[in-house]
Protein backbone atom coordinates (compact mmCIF):
# COMPACT_ATOMS: atom_id res chain seq x y z
CA UNK A 1 0.00 0.00 0.00
CA UNK A 2 1.18 3.52 -0.78
CA UNK A 3 1.65 5.14 2.22
CA UNK A 4 0.51 8.48 0.44
CA UNK A 5 -2.58 6.29 -0.74
CA UNK A 6 -5.67 8.65 -0.03
CA UNK A 7 -7.87 6.54 2.64
CA UNK A 8 -11.33 8.15 1.60
CA UNK A 9 -13.69 5.35 0.40
CA UNK A 10 -16.80 5.16 -0.45
CA UNK A 11 -18.17 1.76 1.29
CA UNK A 12 -21.74 2.36 0.47
CA UNK A 13 -21.51 3.27 -3.29
CA UNK A 14 -20.13 0.55 -4.14
CA UNK A 15 -21.80 -2.45 -6.39
CA UNK A 16 -20.91 -5.80 -4.77
CA UNK A 17 -18.55 -7.66 -7.17
CA UNK A 18 -20.32 -10.39 -8.83
CA UNK A 19 -16.85 -13.24 -7.64
CA UNK A 20 -18.42 -15.69 -5.21
CA UNK A 21 -15.13 -16.35 -4.32
CA UNK A 22 -15.17 -14.36 -1.61
CA UNK A 23 -11.46 -14.03 0.39
CA UNK A 24 -10.75 -13.51 3.56
CA UNK A 25 -9.20 -10.53 5.54
CA UNK A 26 -6.26 -10.98 7.25
CA UNK A 27 -4.53 -9.77 10.85
CA UNK A 28 -1.56 -11.16 12.19
CA UNK A 29 0.19 -10.68 15.50
CA UNK A 30 3.41 -8.38 14.70
CA UNK A 31 6.17 -10.83 16.74
CA UNK A 32 5.12 -14.26 15.40
CA UNK A 33 6.49 -15.50 11.70
CA UNK A 34 4.45 -15.11 8.77
CA UNK A 35 4.61 -18.55 8.70
CA UNK A 36 1.88 -18.69 12.19
CA UNK A 37 -1.55 -18.59 11.95
CA UNK A 38 -2.99 -15.14 11.91
CA UNK A 39 -4.79 -13.08 14.79
CA UNK A 40 -8.44 -13.18 12.97
CA UNK A 41 -9.53 -13.66 9.53
CA UNK A 42 -12.64 -12.49 8.44
CA UNK A 43 -14.45 -12.86 4.95
CA UNK A 44 -14.66 -10.09 3.13
CA UNK A 45 -18.72 -9.30 3.47
CA UNK A 46 -18.11 -5.72 2.58
CA UNK A 47 -16.95 -3.79 -0.61
CA UNK A 48 -15.45 -0.70 -1.54
CA UNK A 49 -13.98 1.01 -4.83
CA UNK A 50 -10.34 0.53 -6.17
CA UNK A 51 -9.95 2.76 -8.91
CA UNK A 52 -13.49 1.98 -10.97
CA UNK A 53 -13.25 -1.31 -9.93
CA UNK A 54 -15.07 -2.23 -6.72
CA UNK A 55 -13.20 -4.69 -4.32
CA UNK A 56 -14.42 -6.71 -1.57
CA UNK A 57 -13.64 -5.66 1.96
CA UNK A 58 -13.76 -5.41 5.72
CA UNK A 59 -15.06 -2.61 7.78
CA UNK A 60 -12.40 -1.22 9.77
CA UNK A 61 -14.09 -0.29 13.20
CA UNK A 62 -15.30 -3.59 13.37
CA UNK A 63 -11.99 -5.67 12.73
CA UNK A 64 -10.15 -2.98 15.38
CA UNK A 65 -12.82 -3.94 18.30
CA UNK A 66 -12.51 -7.56 17.34
CA UNK A 67 -8.51 -7.58 18.25
CA UNK A 68 -9.30 -5.96 20.95
CA UNK A 69 -11.96 -8.05 22.16
CA UNK A 70 -9.29 -11.50 22.00
CA UNK A 71 -6.38 -9.38 23.25
CA UNK A 72 -8.29 -8.68 26.70
CA UNK A 73 -10.64 -5.54 25.56
CA UNK A 74 -7.25 -3.39 24.59
CA UNK A 75 -9.57 -0.77 21.69
CA UNK A 76 -9.09 2.57 23.69
CA UNK A 77 -5.03 2.26 22.39
CA UNK A 78 -5.41 -0.45 19.84
CA UNK A 79 -4.90 0.10 15.97
CA UNK A 80 -4.49 -1.59 13.13
CA UNK A 81 -0.97 -1.05 10.85
CA UNK A 82 0.44 -2.51 7.39
CA UNK A 83 4.43 -3.01 7.06
CA UNK A 84 6.30 -1.37 4.62
CA UNK A 85 9.05 -4.56 4.04
CA UNK A 86 11.16 -2.74 2.19
CA UNK A 87 12.75 -1.26 5.25
CA UNK A 88 10.60 -3.68 7.89
CA UNK A 89 8.42 -1.20 9.53
CA UNK A 90 4.76 -0.77 10.23
CA UNK A 91 2.17 2.40 9.32
CA UNK A 92 -0.53 3.19 11.21
CA UNK A 93 -3.59 3.01 9.86
CA UNK A 94 -5.84 6.17 10.59
CA UNK A 95 -9.24 5.68 11.03
CA UNK A 96 -11.19 7.96 8.84
CA UNK A 97 -14.93 7.34 8.41
CA UNK A 98 -15.97 4.58 5.90
CA UNK A 99 -12.05 3.15 6.28
CA UNK A 100 -12.23 -0.50 5.37
CA UNK A 101 -9.81 -2.94 5.13
CA UNK A 102 -8.40 -4.57 1.54
CA UNK A 103 -8.21 -8.39 0.54
CA UNK A 104 -4.65 -7.39 -1.04
CA UNK A 105 -3.40 -5.93 2.10
CA UNK A 106 -1.85 -7.88 5.18
CA UNK A 107 -2.68 -6.27 7.98
CA UNK A 108 -1.50 -6.19 11.77
CA UNK A 109 -2.97 -5.52 15.33
CA UNK A 110 -0.82 -3.70 18.12
CA UNK A 111 -2.14 -2.94 21.45
CA UNK A 112 -0.97 0.27 21.41
CA UNK A 113 1.87 2.82 20.56
CA UNK A 114 4.55 2.34 23.56
CA UNK A 115 5.44 -1.53 23.12
CA UNK A 116 7.69 -2.99 20.22
CA UNK A 117 6.54 -5.19 17.40
CA UNK A 118 8.62 -7.73 18.98
CA UNK A 119 6.58 -7.94 22.39
CA UNK A 120 4.33 -11.10 22.20
CA UNK A 121 1.26 -9.23 23.56
CA UNK A 122 -1.11 -12.17 25.12
CA UNK A 123 -4.32 -13.38 23.44
CA UNK A 124 -7.22 -14.41 25.33
CA UNK A 125 -7.69 -18.53 24.52
CA UNK A 126 -11.44 -18.83 24.82
CA UNK A 127 -14.91 -16.96 25.19
CA UNK A 128 -14.98 -18.26 28.41
CA UNK A 129 -11.88 -16.85 29.50
CA UNK A 130 -12.71 -13.38 28.17
CA UNK A 131 -13.47 -10.90 31.50
CA UNK A 132 -16.59 -8.14 30.11
CA UNK A 133 -15.55 -5.02 29.91
CA UNK A 134 -18.23 -2.70 32.34
CA UNK A 135 -19.10 0.71 31.87
CA UNK A 136 -16.50 0.33 29.09
CA UNK A 137 -17.77 -0.60 25.79
CA UNK A 138 -16.39 0.54 22.26
CA UNK A 139 -17.70 3.21 20.78
CA UNK A 140 -20.06 2.49 19.12
CA UNK A 141 -21.51 0.02 20.81
CA UNK A 142 -21.62 2.20 24.55
CA UNK A 143 -24.02 5.00 22.30
CA UNK A 144 -26.66 2.62 21.57
CA UNK A 145 -29.87 3.39 22.94
CA UNK A 146 -32.84 0.67 22.62
CA UNK A 147 -36.45 1.43 23.41
CA UNK A 148 -37.61 0.13 26.27
CA UNK A 149 -40.99 -1.76 26.66
CA UNK A 150 -44.70 0.12 27.56
CA UNK A 151 -44.73 0.36 31.70
CA UNK A 152 -47.75 -1.84 31.48
CA UNK A 153 -46.03 -4.97 30.01
CA UNK A 154 -46.18 -7.96 31.90
CA UNK A 155 -42.17 -8.56 32.43
CA UNK A 156 -41.69 -11.97 33.31
CA UNK A 157 -38.93 -13.02 30.96
CA UNK A 158 -39.27 -16.45 28.95
CA UNK A 159 -40.05 -17.67 25.53
CA UNK A 160 -43.85 -16.27 25.66
CA UNK A 161 -42.92 -12.74 27.29
CA UNK A 162 -39.92 -12.53 24.12
CA UNK A 163 -42.59 -13.43 21.26
CA UNK A 164 -45.48 -10.91 22.78
CA UNK A 165 -42.47 -8.05 22.94
CA UNK A 166 -41.02 -8.39 19.77
CA UNK A 167 -44.59 -9.27 18.11
CA UNK A 168 -45.52 -5.58 18.93
CA UNK A 169 -49.07 -6.82 19.79
CA UNK A 170 -50.13 -9.06 16.93
CA UNK A 171 -51.52 -12.02 17.60
CA UNK A 172 -49.48 -15.10 17.40
CA UNK A 173 -50.58 -16.92 13.86
CA UNK A 174 -48.82 -19.53 11.72
CA UNK A 175 -48.07 -16.75 9.34
CA UNK A 176 -45.82 -14.79 11.80
CA UNK A 177 -44.84 -17.63 13.96
CA UNK A 178 -41.55 -16.59 15.92
CA UNK A 179 -38.71 -18.67 17.68
CA UNK A 180 -36.63 -17.68 20.52
CA UNK A 181 -32.86 -18.18 21.26
CA UNK A 182 -30.47 -17.14 23.33
CA UNK A 183 -27.68 -14.04 22.50
CA UNK A 184 -25.24 -15.82 25.34
CA UNK A 185 -26.57 -19.41 25.29
CA UNK A 186 -26.98 -21.66 27.87
CA UNK A 187 -24.00 -23.26 28.01
CA UNK A 188 -21.70 -19.97 28.89
CA UNK A 189 -24.17 -20.00 31.91
CA UNK A 190 -21.38 -20.06 33.84
CA UNK A 191 -19.45 -17.21 32.06
CA UNK A 192 -22.83 -15.39 32.47
CA UNK A 193 -22.41 -15.86 36.41
CA UNK A 194 -18.99 -15.15 36.26
CA UNK A 195 -18.84 -11.45 34.77
CA UNK A 196 -22.23 -10.18 37.01
CA UNK A 197 -24.27 -10.33 33.96
CA UNK A 198 -27.03 -10.90 35.61
CA UNK A 199 -26.82 -7.23 36.54
CA UNK A 200 -28.03 -5.80 33.08
CA UNK A 201 -31.68 -8.23 33.29
CA UNK A 202 -34.76 -6.62 32.30
CA UNK A 203 -37.38 -9.17 33.55
CA UNK A 204 -35.96 -9.12 37.28
CA UNK A 205 -38.61 -11.27 38.36
CA UNK A 206 -37.90 -14.21 36.28
CA UNK A 207 -36.39 -16.62 37.93
CA UNK A 208 -33.86 -17.59 35.52
CA UNK A 209 -31.37 -14.69 34.84
CA UNK A 210 -30.63 -16.22 31.40
CA UNK A 211 -33.87 -16.00 30.03
CA UNK A 212 -34.27 -12.61 30.92
CA UNK A 213 -36.19 -10.38 28.47
CA UNK A 214 -32.87 -8.65 27.67
CA UNK A 215 -30.92 -11.87 26.94
CA UNK A 216 -33.91 -13.03 24.30
CA UNK A 217 -34.65 -12.64 20.55
CA UNK A 218 -36.78 -13.92 18.68
CA UNK A 219 -36.79 -14.53 14.89
CA UNK A 220 -39.18 -16.08 11.83
CA UNK A 221 -37.78 -19.41 12.07
CA UNK A 222 -35.10 -19.57 9.09
CA UNK A 223 -34.13 -16.94 10.11
CA UNK A 224 -33.62 -17.80 13.63
CA UNK A 225 -31.67 -20.98 12.54
CA UNK A 226 -29.27 -18.60 10.70
CA UNK A 227 -28.66 -16.66 13.89
CA UNK A 228 -28.12 -19.99 15.79
CA UNK A 229 -25.34 -20.68 13.43
CA UNK A 230 -23.68 -17.65 13.64
CA UNK A 231 -23.87 -16.96 9.86
CA UNK A 232 -25.10 -13.03 11.21
CA UNK A 233 -25.16 -11.21 14.48
CA UNK A 234 -26.51 -8.03 15.65
CA UNK A 235 -24.44 -4.85 15.46
CA UNK A 236 -24.16 -0.87 15.48
CA UNK A 237 -23.91 1.01 12.61
CA UNK A 238 -22.28 4.32 12.53
CA UNK A 239 -22.73 6.21 9.35
CA UNK A 240 -21.46 9.75 10.41
CA UNK A 241 -19.89 10.71 13.46
CA UNK A 242 -22.18 12.09 15.37
CA UNK A 243 -25.20 9.89 14.78
CA UNK A 244 -25.45 6.57 15.45
CA UNK A 245 -27.44 4.62 13.07
CA UNK A 246 -30.09 2.09 13.85
CA UNK A 247 -29.02 -1.50 14.50
CA UNK A 248 -27.72 -4.19 11.61
CA UNK A 249 -27.14 -7.03 10.90
CA UNK A 250 -23.69 -8.45 10.01
CA UNK A 251 -22.71 -11.80 8.47
CA UNK A 252 -19.32 -13.35 9.70
CA UNK A 253 -20.01 -17.07 8.19
CA UNK A 254 -22.12 -16.63 5.19
CA UNK A 255 -21.56 -19.68 3.13
CA UNK A 256 -20.57 -19.98 -0.30
CA UNK A 257 -21.57 -17.33 -2.70
CA UNK A 258 -23.27 -13.90 -2.00
CA UNK A 259 -27.22 -14.92 -0.95
CA UNK A 260 -27.03 -14.83 2.76
CA UNK A 261 -24.63 -11.39 2.34
CA UNK A 262 -27.42 -10.00 -0.32
CA UNK A 263 -30.46 -11.10 2.16
CA UNK A 264 -28.99 -9.65 5.25
CA UNK A 265 -25.54 -7.88 5.21
CA UNK A 266 -26.07 -4.70 6.85
CA UNK A 267 -29.66 -4.94 6.39
CA UNK A 268 -31.92 -3.06 9.19
CA UNK A 269 -32.19 -5.78 12.15
CA UNK A 270 -36.01 -4.73 12.28
CA UNK A 271 -37.30 -3.39 15.59
CA UNK A 272 -35.13 -3.80 18.60
CA UNK A 273 -37.09 -3.33 21.98
CA UNK A 274 -35.74 -3.70 25.52
CA UNK A 275 -32.30 -6.11 25.07
CA UNK A 276 -29.53 -5.06 26.60
CA UNK A 277 -26.90 -3.70 24.38
CA UNK A 278 -24.41 -5.51 26.92
CA UNK A 279 -25.63 -8.93 26.53
CA UNK A 280 -25.25 -8.01 22.08
CA UNK A 281 -22.14 -6.74 22.29
CA UNK A 282 -21.29 -10.15 24.35
CA UNK A 283 -22.87 -11.89 21.62
CA UNK A 284 -20.83 -10.64 19.00
CA UNK A 285 -17.85 -10.87 21.38
CA UNK A 286 -18.32 -14.78 21.29
CA UNK A 287 -17.97 -15.23 17.62
CA UNK A 288 -14.68 -13.92 17.25
CA UNK A 289 -13.51 -16.66 19.62
CA UNK A 290 -14.62 -19.19 17.19
CA UNK A 291 -11.90 -21.24 15.03
CA UNK A 292 -12.41 -20.24 11.75
CA UNK A 293 -12.17 -16.48 13.07
CA UNK A 294 -9.23 -16.70 15.61
CA UNK A 295 -7.18 -19.10 13.91
CA UNK A 296 -4.18 -18.22 16.01
CA UNK A 297 -4.18 -20.99 18.63
CA UNK A 298 -3.98 -23.45 15.84
CA UNK A 299 -0.12 -23.35 15.11
CA UNK A 300 2.86 -25.60 16.29
CA UNK A 301 4.89 -22.98 18.50
CA UNK A 302 4.69 -21.07 21.56
CA UNK A 303 2.14 -18.76 22.46
CA UNK A 304 2.00 -15.92 25.24
CA UNK A 305 -2.50 -16.76 26.53
CA UNK A 306 -4.31 -14.37 28.87
CA UNK A 307 -5.83 -15.99 31.53
CA UNK A 308 -8.49 -15.39 33.81
CA UNK A 309 -6.03 -16.99 36.86
CA UNK A 310 -2.06 -16.85 35.68
CA UNK A 311 -1.47 -19.48 38.35
CA UNK A 312 -3.98 -22.06 35.74
CA UNK A 313 -2.60 -23.81 32.99
CA UNK A 314 -5.48 -23.75 30.23
CA UNK A 315 -6.65 -26.82 28.42
CA UNK A 316 -8.48 -27.02 25.92
CA UNK A 317 -12.57 -27.76 26.54
CA UNK A 318 -13.66 -31.29 24.59
CA UNK A 319 -16.77 -29.90 23.01
CA UNK A 320 -19.32 -32.65 21.06
CA UNK A 321 -19.84 -31.98 17.41
CA UNK A 322 -23.55 -32.09 16.15
CA UNK A 323 -26.35 -29.82 17.47
CA UNK A 324 -25.81 -27.21 19.72
CA UNK A 325 -28.67 -26.23 22.55
CA UNK A 326 -30.62 -25.09 20.53
CA UNK A 327 -30.85 -27.94 17.95
CA UNK A 328 -29.61 -25.84 15.44
CA UNK A 329 -26.03 -26.94 13.92
CA UNK A 330 -23.28 -24.53 14.61
CA UNK A 331 -19.52 -24.43 13.98
CA UNK A 332 -17.59 -24.67 17.30
CA UNK A 333 -16.94 -21.39 19.19
CA UNK A 334 -13.28 -21.78 20.49
CA UNK A 335 -10.31 -23.04 19.25
CA UNK A 336 -10.68 -27.10 19.46
CA UNK A 337 -8.56 -30.16 18.99
CA UNK A 338 -5.62 -28.38 19.22
CA UNK A 339 -2.15 -29.78 20.43
CA UNK A 340 -0.52 -28.77 24.02
CA UNK A 341 1.40 -26.01 23.21
CA UNK A 342 4.26 -25.10 25.89
CA UNK A 343 3.25 -21.42 27.24
CA UNK A 344 5.80 -18.63 26.37
CA UNK A 345 7.93 -16.08 28.47
CA UNK A 346 5.42 -13.69 29.45
CA UNK A 347 4.36 -12.48 32.78
CA UNK A 348 1.38 -14.88 32.64
CA UNK A 349 3.75 -17.97 31.78
CA UNK A 350 6.38 -17.00 34.38
CA UNK A 351 4.01 -16.83 37.26
CA UNK A 352 2.20 -20.43 35.78
CA UNK A 353 5.92 -21.96 36.31
CA UNK A 354 6.63 -19.78 39.81
CA UNK A 355 2.81 -20.97 41.10
CA UNK A 356 4.00 -24.93 40.16
CA UNK A 357 7.29 -24.85 41.62
CA UNK A 358 5.90 -23.71 45.14
CA UNK A 359 3.79 -26.64 44.96
CA UNK A 360 6.65 -29.03 43.92
CA UNK A 361 8.64 -27.80 47.28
Amino acid sequence: MDPQRSLEVRPDEAPRPTSTDRPYITIRHPAYPSTAPPLLQFRAVDRTWEGKKPVHAFDHDTALIACGIVTGNTWPNGYLGLKIRRNNTYLKLIETRGEVLRTHEEYYYFINDRTPATYKYPVVPSFDHWRFPHNELPKPWAEISISGLPPDFNRLGGAVGAIERDLGGEKWTEQNAHEVARLIPQKHEKWFLFNDMQNYRRSPRHLQPMDDLGNLISLRPKKLRLFQTCMFTVVPRKKRPDRVAPLVLRCFTPGDGDEYISLYHNHSAGVIIDMAKEYLFARFAMLMFRSDTMPFFQGEGATAEKMLDPRITWRDPVVPQGENEDGADSAPEGPLNRRKRKRSDSNEGNQAKRHNAEKEN
